[in-house]
């Protein structure tokens, strides 16, 4: 049997089983907004307190083994979600370092009860097994078939501009800087969360079209980046309807 193909993918219409990225200052409403697009078939993966006053499906994930866990279940079992949120994949990160870093010292006879950090390792030999192991593992745990969302805190990181002058910019805080960049690559969408003040109080709103402050924007083709717009209300219709929009 051949593995060649003989008729052309089609591209998956709305939100489908693309990979977002949500991310903001506290209290923005990046995990309220993740858990109403799809409100009924969502599950919450909580890696951080903090998600009490959300309605949702939540499994806790207090460790990288937790996440394997879930992910070999939904992989296995029968369910009725469609998509999962992460929340936080800075916390994740965080997890998969201790994993992949316990991991590595045991390989290398370093007592368990010795703290290690993956900086402790020669030639950025940790860095690299930390980055291998989340690009592996999220990627994998994307290709299942679900929409995946991932929220993120927002952090201030210092860049050069085209014309080399260091700048402030607000990007995802996502562990360190090899996993950051994979994942910015990796996702079809990066949306920046905060609030506004607007007449009688303030609003929530999500920014897609990213600059030289914000680190936004998505895998759109270039005949629909038009329907792309800079910001929308943080409404689940509002945000939905820019999905069927530029991916329709």
């Amino acid at each position: 049997m051949s593995l060649l193909p003989t008729e052309k993918t089609k591209p998956v219409p709305g939100l489908g089983a693309r990979n977002l990225l949500i991310f903001g200052n506290p209290k923005s409403g990046k995990s309220t907004l993740a858990a109403s697009l799809r409100p009924d078939t969502t599950l919450f993966l909580a890696c951080e307190d903090g998600l009490s006053a959300i309605e949702a499906f939540q499994v806790p994930i207090r460790s990288w083994q937790d996440f394997l866990d879930v992910a070999n279940e939904l992989r296995t079992a029968e369910h009725g979600y469609d998509t999962v949120v992460i929340d936080t994949v800075d916390e994740l990160a965080r997890m998969c370092a201790d994993f992949a870093t316990r991991g590595l010292a045991e390989k290398e006879g370093i007592p368990a009860t010795t703290f290690v950090h993956a900086s402790d390792f020669e030639y950025g030999k940790g860095w690299d097994a930390v980055a291998s192991l989340f690009r592996l593992k999220v990627s994998g745990f994307c290709n299942l078939g679900f929409a995946v969302i991932f929220v993120s805190h927002a952090k201030e990181e210092k860049v050069k501009n085209r014309v080399g002058v260091e700048v402030t910019k607000l990007s995802p805080d996502v562990g360190q800087k090899g996993m950051r960049k994979w994942l910015l690559g990796f996702v079809d969408l990066i949306a920046f969360s905060y609030v506004e003040e607007a007449q009688g109080g303030v609003q929530h709103v999500l920014r897609f079209r990213g600059d030289a402050d914000v680190a936004s924007g998505g895998r759109v083709a270039q005949e629909d980046w038009a329907k792309l717009p800079d910001t929308v209300p943080m409404d689940p219709a509002a945000v939905n309807a820019v999905f069927e929009a530029v991916w329709g």
